[in-house]
């Protein structure tokens, strides 16, 4: 079935995203208007893997005034997916659904964003975030920190690639967090465990470096298990933790 669209002006209304959801996904494409403004893009479609109907929310160029992009993540469903993507971000922009409520979030312009809002990220699938942030090494270490204790699945994988010139230091970054250091694919990574596994079904986490991009995964044990290393490794973060209950 074809593709609906319907045009309007950037002055939407809230009731244009209550249109009717097809199956082959309805669209509001907001045009440029003027030259500065952001090209916006709204579409209810099929996910592929469990069929249901999501809403996308897709946002490039130009530059997005603060009380319209809260308009539009006030008006965002539950699970949805947000894409901003050259395009200029308030500096002081905050919204409680900026991480809490989309299941895959790209933000190319990322000098907006604090460590601590990544605290609020819930059952995401998967992060991206642009290279102008400021984050420090203690603050990278703050988030695994947070993750270590949190009280449900955060994410599955979050990709934050660096512009800046001060590389990471595993020392710093990986401080007082029990580790076992896995070799696979000729790529060094840093595997780790929940401290809090209640309700939570993703309790390994994976960190390494790429190509100047910081990486964080999380899986739950039995996919861990069965990568290459993945049950040695699995083993021997269990036995570290039961070492030092023991203690």
């Amino acid at each position: 079935m074809e593709e609906k669209k319907k045009i309007f002006r950037p002055n939407y209304s809230s009731r244009a995203l209550n249109g009717i959801k097809t199956l082959a996904g309805f669209c509001l494409e907001l045009l440029p208007f003027p030259r500065n403004e952001p090209k916006i893009r709204i579409s209810w479609e099929s996910d592929k893997l469990d069929s249901k109907i999501s809403m996308k929310i897709k946002i490039s160029g130009g530059k997005i005034d603060e009380n319209r992009l809260k308009s539009i993540m006030d008006d965002a469903e539950s699970g949805s997916q947000i894409k901003i993507k050259g395009t200029e971000i308030p500096k002081r922009f905050r919204h409680e659904k900026a991480f809490s409520s989309f299941k895959s979030i790209e933000y190319q312009d990322a000098k907006w964003v604090q460590i601590e809002d990544l605290y609020n990220l819930k059952n995401a699938k998967s992060v991206k975030l642009g290279a102008n942030n400021d984050f420090t090494n203690s603050e990278y270490n703050m988030l695994i920190e947070n993750w270590l204790f949190k009280e449900w699945d955060m994410f599955e994988k979050l990709e934050i690639p660096r512009y800046k010139l001060v590389s990471l230091r595993l020392h710093h970054v990986l401080e007082d967090v029990e580790v076992v250091t896995v070799k696979r694919g000729g790529q060094y990574k840093y595997v780790f465990l929940a401290k809090n596994q209640e309700k939570r079904k993703n309790t390994v986490g994976i960190v390494y470096w790429k190509k100047g991009t910081f990486f964080m995964e999380t899986m739950n044990p039995k996919d861990y298990c069965n990568l290459d290393q993945g049950q040695e490794a699995y083993d021997m973060l269990l036995e570290m933790k039961k070492e030092k209950e023991n203690k």
